[in-house]
């Protein structure tokens, strides 16, 4: 699909979003997602107070959501990390 985004979204405990992450790829660039893939990401200086939260990745196109975890993923930040 052209114009395919990959979308982290990071909600905390309370259930608000703190922030989203995107790769933005050039125009007429496609990802290559079939298979099995491994995404990477570092936040330098990223202080969560300890709780519970909730990362959804989504798959978007330009006018679409292409595939998703309504769910997500839920970590834990504990009290001295």
């Amino acid at each position: 699909h052209p114009q395919t985004r990959i979308v982290l979204e990071f909600d905390g405990p309370r259930g608000e979003r703190l922030f989203s992450l995107a790769n933005h790829i050039q125009h007429g660039v496609n990802l290559d997602l079939q298979g099995r893939r491994v995404i990477q990401v570092q936040l330098r200086n990223c202080r969560l107070l300890p709780g519970r939260y909730t990362m959804r990745p989504r798959i978007r196109s330009r006018r679409r959501i292409l595939d998703a975890l309504p769910d997500g993923l839920t970590f834990e930040v504990a009290a001295g990390d």
